[in-house]
């Protein structure tokens, strides 16, 4: 467990809800793990938790459940968590990460995985989320992590053919950025760098960035 409960100045108080928000994100471009068994695209699925105390403070995760590379789905996740892992875990201290993920156990068994791995994260990170507005610390204070303005992403190409992937490096270099399948523009200085290694990451990221940002 990344704290202890004597980190808490006072204990945080007990869950009142665990609520479950279905959400359906558009995608922009091809990604096979976000299309139905036909090949078509139905957007990025992704349930928020809703963790509240009786207090009144607020912890959000989030599942993305994807029926194409797991057994779950965005409608096991909200099933799961509305009938049978919210019921039990009512009451529960939220920093007490023992009894939480020995109830969610119990009502949901780990037989041959962990049973629901991406449902019962969901409810981890809000009450990660909610532990730590209790602590008023950030994430990265309470893994012993510096705190940053940025993140480095790295990305995965999905074209349907090798061309696609050619076209994506020619619109970085005229470009001077890739805009991902989300609308995010990934800068890439370097891509009309003179140094060759230089100017290979930047191809390299250009590929990679477009298809799953």
């Amino acid at each position: 467990s990344p704290y202890r409960p004597w980190q808490f100045s006072r204990m945080p108080s007990p869950l009142v809800a665990l609520d479950a928000i279905p959400l359906l994100y558009p995608v922009r471009g091809r990604f096979k793990f976000f299309e139905n068994v036909a090949g078509r695209p139905v957007g990025r699925p992704c349930v928020l938790v809703k963790a509240t105390d009786t207090e009144g403070r607020v912890g959000w995760g989030q599942c993305v459940p994807s029926p194409r590379w797991s057994p779950e789905t965005l409608d096991t996740v909200l099933a799961t968590i509305r009938h049978e892992l919210a019921p039990v875990l009512i009451g529960c201290e939220p920093q007490d990460l023992d009894r939480v993920h020995t109830l969610m156990n119990r009502a949901i068994a780990p037989s041959f995985s962990t049973g629901q791995p991406i449902c019962k994260a969901g409810i981890d990170l809000a009450l990660f989320d909610l532990t730590g507005r209790a602590l008023k610390q950030s994430a990265a204070t309470r893994w012993g992590r510096a705190d940053c303005d940025t993140v480095e992403l790295s990305w995965t190409l999905n074209p349907r053919s090798l061309d696609e992937a050619e076209g994506l490096v020619a619109q970085a270099r005229e470009r001077g950025y890739v805009e991902t399948v989300f609308g995010r523009r990934l800068f890439l200085p370097d891509i009309g760098s003179g140094n060759p290694a230089r100017r290979a990451a930047a191809e390299r990221a250009a590929i990679n960035a477009p298809m799953q940002g």
